[in-house]
């Protein structure tokens, strides 16, 4: 799919929803003491954060809070 859209739209950036990165959350997470409790904050944040800025304040205490500023897979671009 990735292939076939650069090659028709190369202009256009692909993003992922949100129900794609929320549904691989689990994987990512599985090698943390505790995934499961950082997998429901983590899912409290992106699910309950109804503007930008809240959403970009709760991340950050989530990411201070769980430690896991240096996993590439939870890198929030905005």
């Amino acid at each position: 799919m990735q292939r076939a859209i650069e090659m028709c739209m190369p202009t256009s950036i692909h993003r992922w929803c949100i129900w794609c990165i929320m549904n691989k959350i689990p994987s990512k997470l599985n090698g943390y003491k505790r995934h499961e409790e950082i997998e429901q904050e983590m899912s409290h944040v992106v699910w309950k954060s109804f503007t930008k800025a809240a959403f970009d304040r709760n991340w950050n205490n989530f990411v201070t809070k769980y430690g896991v500023g240096g996993n590439k897979s939870l890198l929030v671009k905005t």
